[in-house]
């Protein structure tokens, strides 16, 4: 028989939350009374990454444990280097399985894209479009400084201290504008590449991009065969397939970030100031916008309700939006119809079983099932939310 005693040390709730049946607050809870997942995530990111720099201080032969997270750049740029170096080695040494790795990570930034191709492919649409209007100032820039040659002559006469110091403020300034895990599909934004006189040096990259001068598209495409080998088996799925769009995708972010770190450098060269519009919204994600999961149909935010209700005469909606339902089962897929579902079931399956298998963390918490679904998704959209600010 269940027992029905009050527990031990009842919490109360926080202002405008409802206690659950048993007296206590849960992350369910939280996350329905609209606590403001980013601000959340970002005083988390605070405290992991002052905990980071307090390991490294402490130890500075050992690695960080990898649930700390990556350190905030601006808080402690060393040690944000530190993260995606370190990474770099893991994920590219010699003999290594950069696509067994990202499996491995799992990187949450996949899940809203898993078994969805539309959306995919919307949000590769968007990212291109973003970094078409970036690379059309880009280019003739960068033509124009390699032209008149005062940065390759300062950069050839840098010391290594120097030139790390100054890549170090450019790949800060490039996470500002680009997307900051795109970073992590760079190996040439590694501070050895960077610095160095090699292939994927600096003014190596620098030159290529002059030489290429958009003839032949508005696009410079940088290659690299440890990137190169770790998208192919995506592409393999073909046309059509998420994990084809989702390669592009990443395909992507990973040009924007090395041309905004590029471009970066060279303005910090110049002393020109980083502006206020240099960081971009390239962020849309499923929890901005929900979407069909087969056929990528959305459903309204609450600006386009609100300004189609307002512009009908009777006062609401001239149409009527799609009404997306959720997979019963895990709660995070959505569909407009039982066809799509149906038509996505061989996607999703894989997903809905892992969703299902998730289970609290803390021992302590008593979920009923749909709010272990909805604590798992409250961490995605936290996750999501989070890339917006960093």
């Amino acid at each position: 028989m269940p027992s029905t005693d009050a527990p031990a040390n009842p919490q109360p709730p926080k202002p405008g939350m409802p206690p659950s049946a048993d007296g206590q607050t849960t992350p369910f809870l939280e996350f329905m009374a609209g606590i403001d997942p980013a601000e959340d995530r970002y005083q988390c990111d605070v405290r992991n990454s002052n905990a980071y720099h307090e390991f490294r201080q402490n130890n500075p032969d050992a690695i960080p444990p990898a649930r700390l997270g990556i350190p905030l750049r601006h808080l402690h740029p060393h040690d944000w280097n530190f993260y995606f170096e370190h990474e770099y080695k893991d994920k590219y040494r010699p003999g290594g399985n950069p696509y067994r790795y990202w499996l491995e990570t799992h990187d949450f930034f996949v899940e809203g894209f898993r078994g969805n191709a539309p959306l995919a492919q919307k949000e590769h649409v968007k990212i291109m479009v973003t970094l078409s209007i970036f690379h059309f100032t880009f280019t003739p820039y960068v033509v124009e400084v390699m032209e008149r040659g005062d940065f390759e002559r300062a950069w050839v006469a840098m010391g290594k201290a120097e030139r790390e110091e100054l890549a170090l403020k450019a790949l800060i300034r490039g996470a500002d504008v680009a997307h900051e895990r795109g970073r992590m599909d760079c190996p040439e934004m590694s501070m050895e590449n960077m610095v160095g006189d090699g292939e994927f040096s600096v003014l190596s990259l620098l030159k290529a991009v002059a030489a290429y001068r958009g003839e032949e598209g508005p696009l410079y495409v940088y290659t690299h065969p440890a990137f190169e080998a770790e998208i192919s088996p995506l592409l393999a799925y073909g046309k059509g397939h998420w994990r084809f769009t989702y390669a592009h995708i990443r395909v992507a972010y990973r040009l924007y970030f090395i041309s905004a770190t590029l471009s970066a450098i060279l303005d910090i060269h110049a002393g020109i100031p980083p502006s206020a519009g240099d960081t971009q919204d390239i962020d849309r994600t499923f929890y901005d916008v929900p979407a069909c999961f087969q056929c990528g149909a959305e459903a309204p935010s609450p600006a386009s309700e609100s300004e189609s209700a307002s512009a009908s005469p009777s006062g609401t909606a001239a149409t009527s939006p799609a009404t997306l339902s959720r997979c019963s089962a895990c709660a995070f897929a959505t569909y407009c119809s039982a066809a799509c579902q149906k038509r996505n079931w061989r996607e999703h399956k894989e997903q809905c079983a892992s969703i299902k298998a998730i289970r609290p963390l803390d021992p302590e918490l008593k979920f009923s099932p749909i709010e272990c679904r909805a604590v798992f998704a409250g961490g995605l959209k936290r996750a999501r939310c989070a890339l917006k600010w960093r």
